[in-house]
């Protein structure tokens, strides 16, 4: 039996439980009432044969009537609460099934992305929701936007207008989150001020009503989740707020994740890519054939030198120089496959243009007293990545040759001078 049939059978349990409490309870009056009338036939009884005192007999049937009137009365209370309690337990354990669903869903999908996009599809289902949606700020760039969004069918989606916004627009917001931990519009034109930003951005969307709660991290508000138009279950927040939580803890593992990918991906002495990110993309390029491609290889002339004559540190701060100047050219095309050696990738640009490109790369890095050999290669349709960038590291090295040979005839009419 899996986790979910189990929850489902105690929550039949329960349910069953107070449904049988509720048959208890009326058991119990009919009990009582039957009990009454018996009492009644009685008295009618001694009543009639004359065998009871009129005085008694008054006070007696007097006592009756309250007697039932009592029972009746306790019962309807009792089983109006009953009904109540039975209603706020079916709730909470509606609450409880989602939130499981939401920890379930979270635990086993190890796409984060994919995961809060799913986990946004359940929360709209619960609410019944035009849109369910994850904001996050920055505050560097004192902004909002929009990061993950889900919309029901027949709804537009909003997230691609929904970028940089400024986060004064949201102030009000803010300072509600701040309150009270939550944000509740029932109603927009009697809620909002028609003349404020706030008003404007929700009317564009066809928002009359939403719901939302704030992500916190370290006493920070870092962004916020919500739901556009709930139809059902918007007056308790308890599980928007409870997924705020899961939410915020996969956002956290997110950004550990993106953190540890740059670190693999990048090179620590010149902050361009190294050689694990130009794998990656390569093998990428095996599956997926991109237009208008352009490699080139680059090797610095001269490192060993520089090492040797000047040390290892002026020989970094030459690779260094080097990949800045490439890189400022050829901007996140650039990568560090060696030593001394880069490599360009440059997706969708024209033969001219890449070429143009090399060349004022070439002329930057020798302003800045850096020579280097290189070779490029450039085609339509890279339907073997490999090929090409063998013939461009073939050319490199060709040119790497011919840069040795002029080296070495400089350094023979040097010596023949002398």
């Amino acid at each position: 039996m899996d986790r979910q049939a189990g929850d489902g059978m105690k929550k039949d349990k329960i349910l069953t439980y107070m449904k049988i409490n509720r048959l208890v309870l009326i058991s119990g009056t009919v009990i009582i009432l039957a009990f009454t009338f018996i009492m009644l036939f009685e008295y009618n009884f001694f009543k009639e044969f004359g065998l009871m005192n009129p005085r008694v007999s008054g006070s007696l049937f007097l006592s009756f009537i309250i007697i039932t009137l009592l029972t009746l009365l306790v019962t309807a209370i009792n089983l109006r609460a009953s009904r109540i309690k039975e209603k706020e337990t079916e709730k909470k354990l509606q609450i409880s099934d989602t939130l499981i669903n939401c920890i379930t869903l979270l635990a086993a999908e190890r796409d984060i992305d994919k995961a809060i996009d799913s986990l946004l599809i359940i929360l709209n289902n619960y609410f019944d929701g035009d849109r369910a949606y994850l904001f996050e700020f920055d505050y560097e760039k004192k902004t909002t936007s929009n990061s993950y969004e889900y919309v029901a069918t027949g709804v537009s989606k909003q997230i691609d207008v929904l970028q940089d916004v400024p986060l004064e627009v949201i102030d009000t917001w803010i300072k509600k989150f701040t309150e009270t931990g939550t944000f509740y519009i029932s109603n927009i034109a009697k809620d909002v001020d028609k003349n404020s930003d706030t008003y404007k951005i929700l009317e564009m969307q066809e928002i009359e009503s939403l719901i939302a709660v704030p992500l916190v991290e370290d006493e920070v508000i870092i962004g916020f989740l919500g739901i556009d138009n709930p139809k059902i279950n918007y007056e308790d927040l308890s599980l928007l707020s409870s997924a705020s939580f899961f939410i915020l803890d996969s956002i956290e593992r997110r950004e550990s994740n993106t953190k540890l990918q740059k670190l693999s991906f990048e090179d620590t002495l010149t902050s361009v890519y190294n050689r694990n990110k130009f794998n990656s993309v390569v093998d990428e390029m095996h599956h997926r054939f991109e237009d208008n491609v352009g490699v080139a290889y680059f090797d610095i002339n001269g490192l060993k030198t520089v090492n040797d004559n000047q040390g290892h540190q002026a020989g970094d701060k030459l690779i260094k120089n080097a990949a800045d100047g490439i890189n400022s050219i050829f901007i996140g095309d650039t990568y560090r496959i060696g030593g001394d050696e880069f490599v360009v990738i440059s997706c969708h640009v024209k033969k001219d243009d890449f070429e143009k490109n090399v060349n004022n790369a070439i002329e930057k890095l020798k302003n800045n007293g850096i020579s280097v050999s290189f070779g490029t290669a450039w085609t339509e349709n890279s339907q073997n990545i490999d090929e090409q960038l063998s013939i461009a590291d073939h050319l490199m090295y060709e040119n790497k040759m011919i840069h040795y040979k002029k080296m070495e005839e400089e350094s023979e009419e040097v010596t023949t001078v002398e």
